[in-house]
């Protein structure tokens, strides 16, 4: 993947957890019923299982399954986000979202190779 390149940034996203796997979505795309999630998180007003179902279909074209019914859970998280992408074209991998730089860095090299 030589003309794809690492995209490394740090910030908040979103993880939702799906029976095919985990997707990380970046907070910047969070609107209505996720940023109304977002908030009550931050709050701790949130409970388990709150605005799952609708938050699911928001972020639904942003994630690996088209089945908001295939969602198990919906965090906020903070880190590096990590990828690969194609400058001026539309590929790239999915964000991964990483403690440190470093881990990011290493995942990147360990999934694609330097």
């Amino acid at each position: 993947m030589a003309f794809m390149q690492q995209q490394i940034q740090y910030g908040k996203w979103i993880r939702v957890e799906t029976i095919d796997g985990t997707d990380f979505v970046p907070i910047e795309f969070a609107t209505g019923s996720v940023k109304q999630f977002l908030e009550a998180v931050e709050d701790g007003t949130a409970h388990t299982g709150d605005y799952q179902q609708t938050v699911a279909c928001d972020l639904l074209d942003y994630l690996n399954t088209h089945d908001a019914n295939d969602v198990c859970d919906v965090s906020p998280v903070e880190g590096y986000g990590a990828r690969l992408s194609a400058p001026g074209y539309l590929d790239c991998t999915d964000w991964v979202v990483c403690k440190t730089e470093k881990e990011a860095v290493d995942y990147l090299d360990e999934m694609f190779g330097e």
